[in-house]
């Protein structure tokens, strides 16, 4: 018995063309026969999803329809909650397969189908916050601690002082520096300790970078223009440094250039 072939409307799909409603179709995430789960190209993370149903026969779409309704709640929600999901493009295609085996299961589907999806969703969406807290947090405390130490524990002629000053420039610009570029890291992918570690990392090498230039320049080996030092310009350099380890000689060149002018 030869195999059947995919309605017309579902085969007319096509990623990089129009559907019937004239929405962009940008990927085609499951499909059968007589239906098709597909993602069209929309700000909108809510409309992004979109099911196409076109049976062979009014009874066969009437049977699909029906299994849809099942499970058109859970689908809903779980569709609703991709924008919380730090990973769209892997929960969008377990959503669009969810619903692909509500359709074609031999199997009735059941009302919580959905739910283990939608508990897997939001777990990940509170696990990939904590997460990014805990990648923030050891700069953040050691911010705080360092803004302590400089205006609350070493008197203000001391000649540590300075030292204080430069460690919290240097804390401040990398806490900065990982607030900046928190979007561009994912928080699913490793276990909570690593990210802790990877924030730890990130505060050491700015207060080496902030130390080194300090020095560096204290002993008159990098931008001699500069000395004296003073409070502000110490505390400029240090959070340049912590910003930035990478860049330290051009961006303290910059900052040499302009105090000539």
């Amino acid at each position: 018995m030869p195999k059947k072939k995919p309605t017309k409307e579902v085969s007319s799909l096509k990623v990089g063309k129009p559907d019937s409603s004239g929405n962009m179709v940008i990927d085609l995430l499951a499909f059968g026969n007589e239906y098709a789960i597909y993602e069209i190209d929309t700000p909108d993370l809510n409309k992004k999803l979109r099911v196409l149903i076109d049976g062979y026969s009014n009874e066969s779409e009437k049977e699909l329809i029906q299994r849809f309704n099942t499970v058109k709640q859970g689908y809903i929600r779980a569709k609703g909650l991709l924008y919380r999901s730090p990973n769209f493009g892997m929960m969008k295609n377990r959503v669009a397969h969810t619903l692909a085996s509500a359709l074609s299961s031999e199997v009735a589907p059941t009302e919580d189908l959905f739910d283990k999806l939608i508990g897997e969703i939001e777990q990940e969406a509170t696990q990939s916050v904590i997460n990014r807290l805990l990648y923030i947090s050891p700069s953040l405390l050691a911010t705080i601690l360092a803004a302590i130490l400089a205006f609350y524990c070493v008197p203000s002629k001391d000649l540590h002082f300075q030292l204080a000053i430069a460690l919290f420039g240097a804390c401040l610009g990398g806490f900065l520096s990982i607030l900046i570029n928190l979007n561009k890291l994912h928080f699913e992918e490793y276990k909570w300790g690593l990210y802790f570690a990877l924030g730890a990392e990130r505060v050491f090498l700015a207060l080496v970078a902030g130390s080194i230039a300090l020095v560096l320049i204290e002993a008159n080996i990098l931008l001699p223009d500069l000395l004296p030092l003073d409070v502000w310009r110490t505390l400029t350099i240090a959070i340049v440094a912590g910003f930035s380890e990478q860049m330290v000689p051009s961006a303290l060149t910059k900052i040499a250039n302009r105090s000539d002018s």
